[in-house]
């Protein structure tokens, strides 16, 4: 298509600026450089695809397929992943990202997007703390803020599918690759249309408020897999000593309550 370009970018540096004026704003300004975020979601197909059907099948006893979006706290797509059928892990579908395979580049310097338990810890991925170690006070506060950084991932989701009633359920059998991709191409276009449409609405007015509500209605993606600490990015079980993200995650925790109680 050739909008999706147009429609669907990496931000410039001037709206990477912005996105960390917002992340400073509510959470603390050595978290600036956590400019995007990820998250996952489930397209409902209405029936069992013919073709490859038990592929489809998701933790929620559905058939599905699963949309990955790399998003800004302005709730612009940057990147998404559309493919992999609702079976697959959101950590393992993100692979397949530009984000991820290009990660290197695009958060060099030190920068970083923001995950939720779903996702493999990295240098530039930092990601909630799960069971055990989310039950350290710590550990706790340090899931807080970043639960409301993280929130805009979720405004995004509700946004795209709040504006797009298809998305809350896809009328389309796929009993071939080629009805398969006619799927996958009619998500394509809703995410394109969506996105040109996003670039001169009023973000926050009370219509938007209302397809996010609306998006969100079926959104209840708890994966209970995601609670216990130990899932990494390349399936390696948790080793003894620290990784690379667990020690940069170590590092934004602390620059966060020392920002946060330099007074106290």
């Amino acid at each position: 298509m050739p909008l999706h370009n147009q429609a669907i970018q990496w931000p410039t540096r001037v709206e990477k600026q912005r996105a960390s004026d917002w992340v400073e704003l509510v959470a603390c300004k050595a978290w600036r450089p956590g400019f995007a975020m990820v998250d996952g979601m489930l397209i409902p197909l209405h029936c069992k695809p013919g073709h490859h059907g038990e592929q489809f099948y998701d933790r929620k006893s559905n058939y599905s397929l699963s949309l990955t979006l790399v998003t800004t706290p302005d709730l612009c797509i940057i990147d998404y992943i559309l493919g992999p059928p609702g079976s697959v892990h959101d950590s393992m579908a993100f692979r397949e990202s530009w984000a991820f395979k290009e990660s290197e580049t695009l958060f060099c310097e030190g920068k970083w997007l923001w995950a939720d338990s779903a996702y493999g810890l990295a240098s530039w991925c930092i990601t909630l703390y799960k069971r055990p170690l989310s039950l350290i006070l710590e550990n706790r506060q340090f899931n807080y803020h970043l639960s409301w950084v993280r929130i805009c991932s979720e405004h995004a989701m509700g946004y795209l599918k709040g504006r797009f009633q298809s998305l809350h359920g896809l009328w389309q059998n796929i009993n071939s690759e080629q009805d398969f991709r006619w799927a996958l191409a009619w998500v394509c276009v809703c995410l394109v249309i969506h996105s040109l449409v996003a670039q001169v609405e009023d973000v926050g007015d009370e219509e938007f408020w209302d397809w996010v509500c609306v998006g969100l209605e079926d959104e209840d993606d708890a994966d209970p897999t995601n609670e216990v600490e130990g899932f990494l990015w390349h399936g390696q079980a948790l080793a003894m000593g620290e990784t690379l993200g667990q020690q940069k995650r170590q590092l934004v925790q602390e620059a966060l309550f020392q920002e946060l109680y330099s007074d106290v």
